[in-house]
């Protein structure tokens, strides 16, 4: 015997069958950095696809994503992304192809597909509670700090700017290349090296926390 369909089933399935291949945005894993320069990864969606009769499918790996810095043409902060690090990937309406091949002013896409698992982008930074970068620092978090580090948990580095004014920063070896020109007081931990210029005009090399010149 055939299944007898209400007008309200119909509707529902054809609604359901157009979604489905409809993405909004999915937890993944990267599994390979393919170009960093690029900004370009492989991921893996984390949350497998459940269907309405308990079936349990993984979904394909993403390839070739681009990733989402805070950046310009002209400024911003990249920093390192590597295996096993967790994105959030959202999923563009149009495709994207002609974009990713380099085009930024307004065109046509290639085709009509919409929110499909092709026109990716990742965004860095999503992690479980108990992953959080702040968990596994050597320098100690505090909540009222703003914080730009590195090696999380290494050769650790930082540059902390605190809820007070003050700015701290933090490392095995801190190096300044250029010359620096103070317009206050100035005080030198041990492991520094650089030089700077004072209110009246002298320069001072300092190495290793020790001034070795002043003219």
């Amino acid at each position: 015997k055939l299944m007898e369909w209400t007008l309200e089933q119909l509707v529902d399935a054809q609604i359901d069958y157009r979604l489905a291949g409809h993405y909004t945005a999915l937890l993944c894993v990267v599994t390979q950095v393919r170009d960093l320069e690029e900004a370009r990864v492989d991921v893996q969606p984390l949350i497998n696809k459940q269907y309405k009769d308990g079936e349990v499918q993984e979904y394909p790996a993403i390839l070739s994503v681009p990733v989402l810095f805070p950046c310009s043409s002209v400024g911003g902060v990249v920093f390192p992304i590597v295996q096993g690090d967790t994105v959030l990937v959202v999923f563009n309406k149009s495709n994207i192809d002609v974009f990713k091949a380099g085009a930024t002013t307004p065109h046509d896409p290639i085709d009509e597909r919409s929110f499909n698992i092709r026109d990716a982008v990742a965004i860095p930074c999503v992690f479980p509670f108990s992953k959080t970068p702040s968990k596994n620092k050597l320098f100690n978090y505090s909540s009222g700090d703003v914080i730009l580090t590195n090696s999380i948990g290494e050769a650790e580095s930082e540059v902390r700017l605190k809820s007070n004014g003050q700015c701290i920063v933090k490392g095995v070896h801190v190096q300044i290349d250029t010359p620096v020109s103070i317009k206050s007081s100035l005080s030198v931990g041990a492991g520094a090296t650089g030089s700077f210029t004072t209110p009246t005009g002298q320069v001072v090399s300092v190495s290793g926390g020790i001034i070795t010149n002043i003219f």
